[in-house]
């Protein structure tokens, strides 16, 4: 879902930064700690993702930014990226 809709490489951040931004750790990295979160739907033993969102939180302003938001084109139009959204915002 994620790679169609941002085809050109500068559009994204590396696998590198996406592991070390899940990895942070609140007490040692004084940067932003990564958060996706994937809206998942299994047919039988097939895994369909619908969508997801990307953010950053950031520890010292205690603040978020969310850096990609993509629902496939099959799930558009019924409100998912506002569920996605609105889940992001509660993290």
């Amino acid at each position: 879902v994620f790679k169609p809709n941002f085809p050109l490489e500068d559009e994204v951040e590396s696998l590198e930064a996406l592991q070390a931004g899940l990895l942070a750790v609140p007490a040692e990295d004084d940067a932003m700690l990564l958060e996706i979160v994937l809206a998942v739907r299994w047919k039988g033993s097939d895994v369909e993702i619908g969508g997801g969102v990307v953010f950053e939180y950031y520890f010292d302003s205690n603040c978020g930014l969310i850096s990609f938001l993509v629902v496939s084109k099959v799930a558009r139009g019924q409100g998912l990226s506002r569920i996605l959204v609105e889940t992001a915002a509660q993290e």
